[in-house]
């Protein structure tokens, strides 16, 4: 793979109050470097199409962690939707939920990183439930 060597994960130190964990440094399947999310508070509008607004704020976080690059270096991958339990203008994080609404149906709500890296034990709880 060109560019860079990395061969462990890179996450950054949550800010307080930041709407996210901010860009890291994941791999592909392939060994391809995977650099993300960033985030945007959106609306109702589905849009699934890079900003070009926002590429050089992302190319500068990027380069934090890989140097100087390219301008062919980053390539648009991918976009998704990750529903936040907090506003924009809420401070304070909310922790996500785990409810039984109603019999055979388990909501999980707000799940994000570091609670994804709870799945063992959130499953378990999920199989209490049920």
């Amino acid at each position: 793979r060109p560019g860079p060597k990395l061969n462990h994960l890179v996450y950054p130190s949550k800010k307080k109050s930041a709407p996210g964990l901010g860009i890291h440094v994941t791999f592909g399947l392939d060994g391809s470097i995977k650099l993300g999310p960033d985030i945007d508070y959106g609306n109702c509008e589905i849009n699934y199409s890079p900003k070009p607004e926002k590429s050089e704020a992302f190319r500068k976080a990027v380069e934090r962690y890989l140097g100087p690059l390219p301008p062919h270096a980053l390539h648009y991958d991918q976009c998704g939707l990750r529903p936040k339990l907090r506003s924009p203008k809420e401070k304070e994080e909310k922790d996500f939920f785990i409810s039984m609404t109603r019999p055979g149906w388990v909501d999980l709500v707000g799940i994000e990183s570091p609670g994804l890296t709870a799945a063992m034990a959130i499953a378990e709880k999920v199989k209490s439930l049920l």
